[in-house]
């Protein structure tokens, strides 16, 4: 929040960042709230019962169903295909680069939350996740 541009998030550069001129540079994007420890602590508590291993796992399973399932005829893969060059999401672009930002708005428009990223849709599935929304996702840039 502190460089400048950080309103377009979207189109944030990979690199050479430059602060945000006058004291907003040091502007923390939200206001501590001791509160949310309480859902911190639940929720480290949650995921380290269930295995960081295990939901690696889960993730993984999802991508793999994406990369499987993705149209050829539309989307191209824009991050790498195997599972230990990549971590844990996936960025997909339209077969004709202009079209990308129209895929992010049906997608947006369906209700399928992804983000747009330097010209490419990242795909971050999670734990809450399964394979009906992997389903849905498809669907949706199938069309």
């Amino acid at each position: 929040m502190a460089v400048d541009g950080a309103a377009e998030f979207h189109t944030l550069p990979a690199g050479n960042f430059q602060l945000a001129p006058g004291a907003r540079r040091w502007d923390s994007p939200e206001t501590a709230s001791f509160f949310n420890l309480a859902a911190l602590d639940a929720s480290l508590q949650f995921l380290l019962g269930l295995g960081v291993a295990t939901v690696w796992e889960h993730i993984q399973r999802l991508i793999a169903e994406i990369i499987a399932r993705m149209p050829l005829d539309r989307c191209v893969l824009a991050s790498p295909a195997h599972a230990d060059s990549r971590g844990p999401y996936i960025c997909i672009a339209a077969r004709k680069q202009e079209n990308t930002p129209l895929l992010y708005d049906r997608l947006r428009d369906a209700g399928v939350f992804v983000s747009l990223r330097e010209g490419a849709l990242r795909i971050a599935p999670h734990l809450y996740n399964s394979e009906r929304d992997i389903d849905r996702l498809l669907s949706v840039l199938a069309v």
